[in-house]
């Protein structure tokens, strides 16, 4: 079995550290690890680095300790980081800055948007009650349409007065 006690000696290093320099890494750690699974402006990433520096500099007798502690604390945070970052990834979190809706083109989402020119002066009739907006049937399709601000309740006629883009605008069609 080999010998620990060269190693130990690397251990001698934490004695005397006060108590509160473990607490204060401890909530770094803590701090850390909320930065990265609530999305924010940095609060707990500051009070993280906060942290970190504090337990160093109540831990350090002399700069060459704290080169060594800030050493540690580096390379256990980038531990903690990618670990965390593969678990998340894997779903072991469940977090609510991964989309897991489909907008798939049978589900009816199109990234592009058609061509409603066509449309200009048909007639057909309000689906839904339009205040201003809502579906109407036009040339045997549901289309989403807005009025001119006017309200068309379901069911009465309307005639397409205006089209720009993607956006279809109906009056009610009184003749």
């Amino acid at each position: 079995m080999p010998e620990l006690e060269p190693y130990l000696n690397y251990l001698s290093i934490f004695e005397g550290v006060p108590f509160i320099a473990y607490l204060l890494f401890g909530l770094g750690v803590m701090l850390l690890m909320i930065e990265m699974s609530i999305p924010g402006f940095g609060v707990a990433g500051v009070g993280s680095m906060i942290s970190f520096s504090a337990s160093v500099i109540l831990a350090a007798d002399t700069l060459v300790e704290g080169l060594i502690f800030t050493g540690i604390i580096l390379a256990v945070s980038a531990v903690i980081v990618v670990t965390f970052l593969v678990l998340l990834s894997r779903g072991v979190f469940k977090s609510g800055l991964i989309l897991h809706a489909s907008t798939s083109k049978e589900a009816g989402y199109t990234s592009t948007a058609e061509d409603f020119s066509h449309l200009l002066h048909a007639e057909g009739s309000a689906e839904t009650t339009l205040r201003p907006a809502g579906r109407a049937l036009i040339k045997g399709r549901t289309y989403d349409v807005v009025t001119d601000g006017n309200f068309i309740p379901a069911g009465e006629a309307i005639r397409v007065q205006e089209v720009v883009g993607s956006r279809i605008v109906v009056t009610a069609d009184r003749t």
